[in-house]
Formats: C-alpha cells, sequence, structure tokens
C-alpha cells in the first residue's frame, strides 16, 4: 500500500507524519477533521476562511517526504493530487462521472464544499512525476485546473462520508515531455569529437549545479546518459567514458549499474539519438523541442506488469533481517497458538462432520479477534438463516448467557442490547436474496463490505451453498475446486484480509467399533487432495464420542496442514470442552477455570472492550 506525508499545520512544515494512504481516506470519511471543515463551510468572511485553513492538516499525496519542499521527497508513492475548484451545480455531474473513470483512486469533497479532490495512480518516479501531470492536464482538458505538477504540493484535509476509494484503479501511464532548448545557430561547424562534447556536457551540469555525489549519483547518470544520446555518442562510447571518468568519483557503483542506466536511458529515447549538437563555441543546435511519449511498461524506474522487484521489498527483508519474521496472530488460546494462528493474505478451510461445532468454533475464533483486537467480519452462511439467528448466537456468545426466555440463564436486556450493539460493529451477515450465490457474485458482496466497513476476515459456510458450476471445467469437481480456491486466495491476498472456507465431508467417513465417526481428512471432502493442494491451512473441529456419548463435550481441534509453520504452528491437535450454556470452548484442562479468551478478566473485561482495541492510524492528531 502506498505511504504519503501528512502535516498537522500547512505552517509545520518539518514535522511530517508518514502514513498509510487508506488512513487518509479513513480520516476524511470519518470526520477527523469535521469540526474546523464545517466552521470553513460555514464562515463567509474570506480572511476569516482563510485562519481557519492553515489550521487544517495538509498532505502531500505524492510521497514521503523529510520535509515540506520539493528536493526533500525520499519516495514516490505512484500518486498525484488533482484540485477541481468552484464547481457549483456542477459539482454532482462531475463527481459521477469522475467516479466511473476507471484512473480515480480517491474522490472526495474539497474542504470548501465547492470543489473535488481527485488522485491519481501515476508512476512511482521522482523523474517522472512534472511529465504525468503533463499528461494528466491534457487528459481533463474541459475542466479549468490549477497548476498541479509540484511534487510537493499539499493537498488540505476535508470530510466527506462518501468517499470514493477503488485500490484497483488503473494506472495513469501517459507522460507528456516537454523539453524545449533555445536554437542558436553558428557558422562553425558542430563539434564531432566525443571527448569534447562530453567536456561541453559537464559544463553544462557544472552551471546547472548537477553533480555526481553520494545520494545523487543515479539522478546524475540518468541526466547524463541522457545527454550523451542527444549529443549522438553512442551507446559504448558513451558506457565507457562515463564510467571511465566517474566509477570511483564517489562511494563505488558496479559497473553493470552504469550498463543497465545507459542501456534504459538509449532504449526509451532513442528517437531524441544525436538530435543536438555543439558547434565550435559551444552553443547547442536543437532540432526537436518537443516530444510527446506514450510509456504503458518500459520506462526509466517504470516497473514492468507484474514483475516484482526486489527494490519493491527491501525495506520489509531489511526489517526482517534486524527483527525477524512477524509471527501469525494469536487466537488468545494458549495450546491453540501452538497449532494454528492467523495470517492475513492466507486461506485457511475449516472442515468437519455435521453437527460437530466446526461453524460455532469458526464464529468463536473470530469473535474472539474483535473483542481482543476489534477485527471486523463477513460471514456468507445462508445454513444460519434467518440473519437474527445468526446474530443471536453470537450475542450469546460474547455474553456467555442465553438470549432466549426459556432457559435459566438468560441475559439481562441490558446485557442483551450490549451485545447487539457489539455484533452490529463487528458481523456483517451475507444474504443474497434475489441473485445466485455465485463465488464470483459473494466476492463482490464482500468487496462492497470491505470498502465500506473495513472488514478484516471472510467466512464462507459452507462451501456446498455456493452456486458452484462444475459444467466450466468439464463436470471435473478437483479442476472446478482447484480455480475457486486460487480466487479465493488470490482475494486475500489483495485485500490483506483472513478468508476462511468451512466444509463438509461428502459421506465417506469412516466409524470405529463405538459407532462414532473417525476423524475426517480432505480425502473425505469433495475435491479431495486439492483442497490441501491450495489451501494454506487445513484445520479441523472434531467430537469424538458425538454418537457413542452424546452428552460429552469433549472436542480435539486439529490442525492438519499448517504452510508456515515457524510463523503460525505445527499440525497436531489441542483438546477442547465445548460449554452449551456460556456457547463457548474452553481449553479442556483448565475448565474449571473458565479458561476462555472472552474471560480473561485479568486481563481486560468484555463490558469494556474498547480498552484494548489499539488504534491502526499512526498519526497522533
Amino acid at each position: 500500500m502506498q505511504t504519503v506525508t501528512i502535516f498537522q499545520k500547512v505552517t509545520e512544515v518539518n514535522k511530517p507524519y508518514h502514513v498509510p494512504v487508506s488512513v487518509i481516506v479513513d480520516r476524511i470519511r470519518n470526520g477527523k477533521d469535521r469540526v474546523l471543515i464545517d466552521m470553513l463551510r460555514m464562515e463567509p468572511d474570506p480572511e476569516r476562511r482563510r485562519k481557519i485553513k492553515v489550521k487544517i492538516p495538509a498532505i502531500c499525496f505524492s510521497g514521503i517526504f523529510s520535509k515540506h519542499a520539493n528536493d526533500a521527497c525520499v519516495k514516490h508513492s505512484g500518486l498525484i493530487a488533482i484540485d477541481f475548484d468552484h464547481l457549483g451545480e456542477r459539482l454532482p455531474e462531475l463527481r459521477k462521472r469522475l467516479e466511473s473513470d476507471p484512473y480515480t483512486f480517491i474522490l472526495f469533497l474539497s474542504p470548501s464544499g465547492d470543489g473535488l479532490k481527485l488522485v491519481v495512480k501515476i508512476p512511482d518516479s521522482i523523474l517522472t512525476h512534472e511529465f504525468s501531470a503533463r499528461a494528466l492536464t491534457d487528459y481533463y482538458a474541459d475542466e479549468q485546473l490549477d497548476e498541479f505538477r509540484d511534487i510537493a504540493r499539499f493537498c488540505f484535509s476535508s470530510y466527506d462520508p462518501n468517499i470514493y476509494y477503488n485500490p484497483d484503479s488503473k494506472i495513469f501511464t501517459t507522460i507528456k515531455e516537454e523539453q524545449i532548448i533555445k536554437k542558436v545557430i553558428r557558422t562553425s561547424g558542430p563539434l564531432t569529437d566525443s571527448h569534447e562534447i562530453l567536456a561541453k556536457i559537464e559544463e553544462r551540469f557544472t552551471e546547472e549545479g548537477k553533480f555526481y555525489a553520494d545520494g545523487n549519483k543515479h539522478n546524475f547518470l540518468v541526466s547524463m546518459f541522457g545527454a550523451t544520446n542527444v549529443f549522438g555518442i553512442s551507446l559504448n562510447e558513451a558506457i565507457s567514458l562515463v564510467s571511465f571518468k566517474y566509477h570511483n568519483a564517489a562511494s563505488t557503483v558496479d559497473m553493470k549499474d552504469f550498463e543497465k542506466i545507459a542501456t534504459s536511458v538509449y532504449n526509451n529515447y532513442s528517437h531524441q539519438f544525436g538530435s543536438c549538437t555543439f558547434n565550435g563555441k559551444g552553443d547547442a543546435i536543437e532540432t526537436i523541442t518537443q516530444k510527446i511519449v506514450k510509456i504503458t511498461d518500459l520506462a526509466i524506474d517504470l516497473p514492468l506488469k507484474d514483475v516484482v522487484y526486489l527494490d519493491a521489498v527491501r525495506d520489509n527483508m531489511l526489517a526482517t533481517f534486524h527483527n525477524g519474521r512477524s509471527r501469525g496472530e494469536s487466537t488468545y488460546f494458549d495450546t491453540l497458538d501452538e497449532r494454528f494462528r492467523f495470517k492475513r493474505g492466507e486461506l485457511t478451510l475449516m472442515h468437519g462432520i455435521m453437527n460437530q461445532g466446526k461453524s460455532t468454533m469458526m464464529m468463536q475464533l473470530c469473535l474472539i479477534k474483535s473483542v481482543k483486537d476489534g477485527y471486523k467480519w463477513a460471514f456468507f452462511s445462508p445454513e444460519q438463516d434467518p440473519p437474527s439467528d445468526f446474530y443471536d448466537d453470537i450475542v450469546h456468545m460474547y455474553v456467555g448467557k442465553s438470549t432466549l426466555p426459556y432457559y435459566s440463564n438468560q441475559m439481562t436486556e441490558e446485557e442483551f442490547i450490549r451485545g447487539m450493539d457489539f455484533v452490529r460493529d463487528h458481523f456483517f451477515f451475507i444474504y443474497p436474496e434475489d441473485d445466485s450465490p455465485t463465488p464470483e457474485y459473494i466476492n463482490s458482496r464482500f468487496e462492497a463490505v470491505i470498502y465500506k466497513h473495513h472488514i478484516d476476515g471472510c467466512v464462507i459456510d459452507p462451501y456446498n451453498q455456493l452456486d458452484n458450476d462444475i459444467r466450466k471445467t468439464g463436470g471435473r469437481e478437483d479442476l472446478y475446486l482447484s480455480s475457486f480456491l486460487s480466487q479465493q486466495k488470490r482475494f486475500a491476498q489483495r485485500h490483506k484480509l483472513f478468508m476462511f472456507v468451512v466444509a463438509h465431508p461428502k459421506g465417506t467417513v469412516k466409524r470405529n467399533n463405538n459407532g462414532d465417526f473417525e476423524v475426517p481428512d480432505v480425502y473425505d471432502l469433495a475435491g479431495g487432495a486439492m483442497w490441501a493442494n491450495k489451501c494454506d491451512n487445513v484445520i479441523c473441529t472434531f467430537r469424538p464420542y458425538h454418537r457413542s456419548a452424546p452428552g460429552n463435550r469433549d472436542v480435539i481441534f486439529y490442525s492438519h496442514k499448517i504452510k508456515k509453520q515457524r510463523q503460525c504452528g505445527t499440525p497436531g491437535e489441542v483438546k477442547l470442552q465445548f460449554d452449551p450454556a456460556t456457547m463457548r470452548y474452553y481449553e479442556s484442562n483448565m475448565l474449571s477455570l473458565r479458561a476462555n479468551p472472552l474471560e480473561d478478566a485479568q486481563k481486560r473485561t468484555i463490558a469494556n472492550p474498547d480498552l484494548f482495541i489499539e488504534s491502526k492510524e499512526s498519526c497522533p492528531f
């Protein structure tokens, strides 16, 4: 995710804060600056409006800045902000048009309330930022736009509960480069000696303040090879001359880097080769003054599509080198954590025999994460229809008492309302009434909840309630399942959330001499081994005495497969017990101590879950 810079006030230019762009979206949607924005929108006096505006936090969407200055951009974010001001009655129509534009990444109401702020993805290159701005000016030629080429341009925070946010928007890859050099024609002939041409280029660079030094080596070499290209020095000769002169001028640069930079420049600007000459007096004769270049995948600092370069993950690798890999997230059961831990971007199968508690276990694991970490969940669980039954079960589990009047342990109305309020904010029940629940449709509903409510995980319970058309794979269920699970895995990775699929066995599970089922594995599920092949984790909820001793509440939690065992546990089993009165699972050797994370009174109190939900925003104001 892109990281941007925010300043508490426009006057505090030396105090930057760096946050994910999603934090800015949440800030604007939830109205963190609403008091100031409302004051600004209601104030008619221009001078008072100016005094209010300088107090509003200001954002530099285009990157990570060490301070507010064009030359202080440490890393480009691949974003650019554009203002559409003084729209008046045109605002609704333009907003609708921009929201349907494939390049619109973020769109929100301006602080004044009379304009729109647009954020677009562009190549994450400081070198081409201005050229992207020029091309975008042409793209929005029907609108009167303020100048927005400065990379450090401020964009004030705002308040817009209907802010538009499309993480999958397209990158605007067109750049418009305008290169204008004064034409000076002399009678003397042009220089042809490469050494003399390079000397003239260096004179120009010195006059312009361009020097080869640590911290500026890459930019200098890009400019230098750009100059040798337009002044007609061949690629191989340019590499030889420049590397000989600068190879040891600062901290050593690998010769391959000289070749790589030179080759990129010469390939991408081949149309400019030899377009300039120096005459005997050092005056340049320009033959091309302007060139428009459309870039799709290949350009300096613009990565190839679907190629992940090491530099893109360098910071993460260094953090891992110094601090180690972060472990998966806790279930808050000590013994369970040894066998399974949550990890974003992973696909987990929860399976088990019908009526043995796998759905209840799934709900409890999610509920504990909601209470402990503030997480939100979307469930497609049609077997728990009507929705009131689904929500009732979670409230029962949350409070630890029944919601029904004919049980002796019914909760109070105050507890019931508190439970409903908590569940309302953390669980969302997906139930298509009119549309067929295909995997694609359910994912679209999940996506809608992701964008509106910022959920952390999705649960499909069970798989066989989806409208699965295996005719797409010639009736081969294993091939269809392979495609479905790959789709869900990519969905989890794209949205950085937890993805769970619950599945029943197909009826081939063996029984022991007591008539109890044996532990099922993936080969008992329709699709067989494909579940283990495609899922990151395979876990199971099993009651070993379900038939021979129906009153026995022993439960075994199995982890059959854990992909990243150093981070998320090792395969094995954990003994639990289920208490139907509280609708909770307990670590079996600690039942008398009520060892359930929801009753961990020594650390937290369930009556005040907000006490331990930490803010995910890394901005102190």
